[in-house]
């Protein structure tokens, strides 16, 4: 008993710390999120991959201080509602104060890609796999930026990464078919 309450004790103190600097607390491994992963790279059906896929995607949106959900709630609604320069500041003013909130950092990829920041949108992408670097939405992301880039075997491989994570993705299957036919033709 004396043992367990030592272990709390320490843990209490090991988060007090932590709160100096709450980023630290927001690390993409402490949301449970790879044993997901792993189950979405054996899901045997689409429908089980997308309810498992809906699973992550809630988990990474929502990795972030329950205080913060409101100034997250703003980010996402000007995002929905195309406002896409006051989106791209809010996710912005996010990952300023964690630097760790990976979905934060897709979102504004997503919302550069939209701007045509493509540049912009890879560096994003590039932090978000440093973070999490199995990020199915970052992986597909970065093949619609390549493809838009005409750089077909490039964006091929990333499809080919993100057919790995989630054999169940329609997306990536697509457009491995469609990249395929391209290079295809630009071959004959």
């Amino acid at each position: 008993m004396i043992y367990k309450l030592k272990i709390f004790v320490y843990y209490t103190l090991f988060l007090t710390f932590l709160l100096i600097n709450p980023s630290l607390l927001f690390s993409q491994k402490d949301l449970n999120v790879e044993n997901l992963l792993n189950k979405l790279q054996i899901a045997e059906t689409n429908e089980e991959a997308k309810i498992i896929r809906e699973q992550i995607w809630n988990k990474w949106i929502y990795a972030i201080p329950k205080n913060e959900e409101q100034n997250l709630k703003y980010a996402l609604n000007e995002f929905n509602s195309g406002r896409l320069l006051s989106a791209e500041k809010a996710f912005t003013d996010l990952i300023k104060k964690y630097p760790n909130y990976a979905e934060g950092w897709n979102k504004r990829a997503t919302i550069r890609y939209m701007l045509n920041d493509l540049e912009g949108s890879l560096n994003d992408i590039d932090i978000v796999m440093k973070l999490q670097p199995r990020h199915f939405g970052a992986i597909a992301g970065s093949g619609l930026i390549y493809i838009k880039k005409k750089k077909y075997e490039k964006a091929l491989n990333f499809y080919k990464n993100l057919e790995k994570i989630d054999p169940m993705n329609e997306e990536s299957k697509m457009f491995m078919k469609l990249i395929s036919k391209i290079l295809l033709e630009r071959s004959a």
